[in-house]
């Protein structure tokens, strides 16, 4: 069935850990593009029971999840998000980093960072990531060449940052 654009997307926490992490295994399968590896992927999973998370729907079906790490008093970390790759561009994923900087910025945090490949790592997938980054107001922080983020891919890694006090 075609996605209306006029349909709205619905975005909440979950508190179901079973819940969370069946949707980040379902979505996971979808997008091997970007969730191609076996042992990121089972920590990832894992992950999903224990992180706070949010939600996406559209059309009645869970459609986007993202987790968050919070670190300390100050900042927490888009630490997993994905969209099913059918709805993309469809707002979901500017729902989700929408409502949850609006909560994080709630809570006294100050900034919101995701960690993904870095720019200088040629992937048309996570050039769209960062793209939709730069859309919703993160800048890029740090690019890390050295061992421990190397060892996890072998890509170069970047800190995308997004201020939370404006």
């Amino acid at each position: 069935m075609p996605l209306s654009a006029a349909t709205t997307v619905t975005v909440r926490a979950e508190s179901n850990p079973e819940k969370r992490r069946a949707l980040q295994e379902s979505l996971t399968a979808l997008l091997p593009k970007w969730f191609g590896r076996a042992e990121s992927n089972c920590r990832y999973a894992e992950q999903a029971e224990l992180l706070p998370g949010w939600v996406a729907r559209l059309q009645g079906r869970d459609r986007g999840l993202l987790l968050v790490k919070p670190h300390g008093a100050w900042s927490a970390e888009i630490y997993w998000m994905a969209v099913d790759p059918a709805c993309h561009r469809h707002g979901i994923g500017t729902a989700l980093v929408d409502t949850v900087a609006a909560e994080m910025r709630h809570e006294g945090r100050k900034l919101l960072f995701a960690y993904t490949l870095s720019p200088d790592t040629r992937n048309e997938h996570y050039a769209q990531t960062r793209k939709f980054y730069e859309s919703r107001g993160f800048f890029l922080a740090v690019t890390d060449h050295g061992a421990e983020a190397l060892s996890d891919g072998g890509h170069p890694m970047a800190y995308y940052v997004k201020l939370l006090d404006r």
